[in-house]
């Protein structure tokens, strides 16, 4: 009879250390949840029952508070944008102005231009007018006369005009006299010539 006795009490031993064990994983898993990844059924109650707290600045999450961060920058760079719109458009209006202020003033210039040229042509043709005249006037003077009155004109330019309108035969005749007399004058005519034989071949009639 000793052994079955000692094998019951063997068996209620064990039975309640394991009814102990079975017990304290209960009690650890309701109050931590680190048993088989269960949620602490006291802490979730807790939880439940716990008010909404007021999110405080200090206390947001790095990444929430650089997202504020960045919202406020993108809406302070939008009103940037704004400002600049306005600026380039008031630009653009001005440089529009002035466009037109511009074409205006070409058109003015245009129209001067116009007036000053068609002023010029009379006077051109006035000039070659009157140049004529003092050409034919010293064409039908002596070689000597002729020379003398050209090389007393303090305008070099008139006499080489003058001289261009005269006749070939004439304008070498008092060339050669007034070589004899000074020749730096005579030079300095027939370089004038050479100078204004294109322009006056286009005006001379």
């Amino acid at each position: 009879m000793g052994k079955p006795v000692k094998l019951m009490a063997f068996l209620v031993f064990a039975s309640s250390c394991l009814s102990a064990f079975c017990i304290a994983v209960m009690c650890i898993t309701l109050m931590t949840g680190d048993f088989l990844g269960l949620k602490p059924y006291l802490m979730a109650e807790l939880e439940y029952n716990q008010e909404p707290k007021s999110i405080n600045k200090n206390e947001i999450p790095e990444g929430e508070e650089f997202t504020q961060n960045f919202v406020l920058e993108l809406k302070k760079e939008k009103e940037r944008l704004k400002e600049w719109e306005t600026v380039l458009k008031d630009r653009e209006r001005t440089i529009e102005i002035l466009g037109e202020s511009l074409k205006q003033s070409q058109t003015l210039v245009k129209k001067n231009e116009e007036e000053i040229r068609k002023l010029l042509n009379t006077i051109d043709k006035t000039e070659i007018e009157n140049v004529k005249r003092i050409s034919d006037v010293i064409s039908d003077m002596e070689v000597k006369s002729g020379a003398k009155m050209l090389q007393e004109m303090k305008d070099i330019a008139l006499a080489a005009r003058v001289m261009y309108y005269m006749p070939k035969a004439k304008t070498a005749e008092i060339l050669g006299e007034m070589l004899k007399t000074n020749s730096k004058t005579a030079a300095d005519i027939a370089d004038e010539m050479r100078k204004f034989v294109p322009e006056l071949d286009e005006k001379k009639l």
